[in-house]
């Protein structure tokens, strides 16, 4: 989401080319927002769904009773025998449930993505180097 955050203009009041006032005006009626949300292999799901709601909270808040329109990214690392499920779909159906009792609060969109480190970790374990953005086979 690219056009997160306030939306508005400067007014700038000038008279014979001399600044007389600036002033700063928010004209947007909706705040569109991302809500990051780590998240870890030993996380009980109430506890993930706890920080989504503090995260939205706290976005509410942030938009100055503008309604809120939410992307909702939650990030996990996936290790060993403890993995996430492979299906998102419960995750996706918790955060829309939590918006649903907040008011004001629309879900865009819900991503469940595994974690950079993680997915580092992967890459450096198999058969190839990264080298400046390209993956070369060793002999």
């Amino acid at each position: 989401m690219q056009e997160a955050g306030p939306k508005g203009c400067v007014l700038i009041e000038s008279q014979e080319q001399e600044i007389r006032c600036v002033e700063q005006s928010l004209l947007d009626v909706v705040r569109w927002t991302q809500v990051y949300v780590p998240a870890h292999t030993w996380d009980r799901p109430d506890e993930v769904l706890g920080r989504v709601r503090a995260g939205l909270q706290h976005a509410r808040e942030e938009a100055q009773g503008r309604p809120v329109v939410a992307e909702v990214v939650i990030e996990h690392t996936r290790t060993g025998h403890n993995s996430w499920p492979a299906n998102c779909t419960p995750w996706k159906c918790g955060v829309r449930d939590v918006a649903r009792d907040m008011g004001q609060l629309c879900i865009n969109n819900v991503l469940v993505i595994e974690s950079v480190a993680r997915a580092r970790a992967v890459a450096s374990s198999t058969r190839g180097v990264l080298h400046n953005g390209f993956s070369r086979g060793i002999g």
